[in-house]
């Protein structure tokens, strides 16, 4: 079995779910199916394990869309 580092990215108002927050699962930098779309950002705690990730802001060169980064 391969190791794989898993990450949610966080986006405000993407073009795909206007108004909404974002969480879409990447692996190893890929993305996959899975994807949150919710009112508040709040209401993401109920789909990512937040206390086992570590929050990294976006980089200055991201989407603007993008908040950042749940490793």
């Amino acid at each position: 079995m391969g190791m794989f580092l898993e990450m949610y990215v966080i986006y405000k108002n993407p073009s795909d779910y206007p108004g909404k927050y974002v969480a879409r699962l990447f692996r190893n930098s890929e993305p996959t199916s899975q994807c949150f779309a919710v009112e508040t950002l709040d209401d993401l705690q109920k789909y990512i394990p937040l206390r086992q990730m570590h929050w990294i802001e976006r980089h200055p060169k991201d989407d603007a869309v993008i908040l950042g980064v749940y490793v």
